[in-house]
């Protein structure tokens, strides 16, 4: 399943940096095995390995979806924004005996077809994520199919792990970078960047101080933190970094000033 117990959704975008099809090896029973190595956008990378039938599978659920349409000599992928060419998927059958180039010529080719239909899938996703915007369903059909292709609920509370790991380093960071300069309530309270940052950076370090604290004392208990509370981490990371910029600046004023 492409879900999360409770029914979260999972999102690719929100697990893979790149996907490659790396190698291919045979087992004892002469049965060919191709490796994807699948990179993770936060903890460490893995990998599966699938038959040339799995691809296949993976292919045609994608077409009877509608995810992918055309010619199989110039099929396209299909997107909110329209559709776009991709490499063109290795044929089933061959002539004459499978030797080690031909393999590797198969190896390329899936290679080059699962990375462009990944990287149109996320993209095409996350824009939409990202904007708010309606998503395509046969995106969101397709989505759910690389989803269990590449094993993505299997590693998803590691990779969740890590990123909550990232963001706390980060969160306790900024803290102690800011307490080592030693900024005041009074000296912060107020102050922004540019008019554009204003309302997001007029807010006292002390107040942020307390609310870094509160979220990473809430991410280390938690044992279900979700991406909503990522979000709030990051929200809160960008407001530390406005909040500092313009005390630095402050400061800086400060000395030209009494220069």
């Amino acid at each position: 399943s492409s879900s999360r117990e409770g029914g979260e959704r999972l999102r690719l975008h929100e697990f893979i940096a790149s996907t490659s099809v790396s190698s291919f090896s045979s087992d004892s029973n002469g049965v060919v095995w191709f490796d994807v190595r699948v990179g993770a956008k936060y903890g460490e990378d893995w990998a599966v390995r699938h038959r040339y039938s799995q691809f296949l599978s993976l292919h045609d659920s994608a077409r009877q979806n509608e995810g992918i349409m055309g010619h199989p000599d110039c099929e396209v992928l299909r997107t909110s924004s329209g559709t776009f060419s991709i490499p063109k998927f290795p044929a089933k059958s061959w002539t004459g005996r499978a030797n080690g180039a031909w393999l590797e010529d198969r190896r390329v080719a899936l290679d080059k077809w699962l990375r462009c239909v990944v990287k149109g899938t996320v993209e095409d996703l996350r824009s939409a994520a990202d904007s708010g915007s309606e998503e395509f369903p046969p995106l969101i059909k397709l989505e759910s199919l690389l989803l269990t292709f590449l094993e993505v609920p299997q590693h998803a509370e590691c990779c969740r792990q890590q990123r909550i790991d990232e963001a706390r380093q980060v969160l306790r960071a900024t803290a102690r970078s800011a307490d080592e300069q030693g900024f005041s309530d009074s000296e912060s309270d107020g102050l922004s960047v540019t008019e554009s940052d204003a309302e997001q950076s007029d807010c006292s370090w002390e107040d942020l101080s307390s609310d870094v604290c509160s979220l990473d004392n809430y991410m280390s208990s938690s044992h279900e933190v979700t991406y909503e509370d990522l979000g709030d981490a990051q929200v809160l990371l960008d407001q530390l970094d406005l909040t500092l910029t313009a005390l630095r600046e402050h400061n800086s004023s400060l000395s030209a000033a009494e220069g």
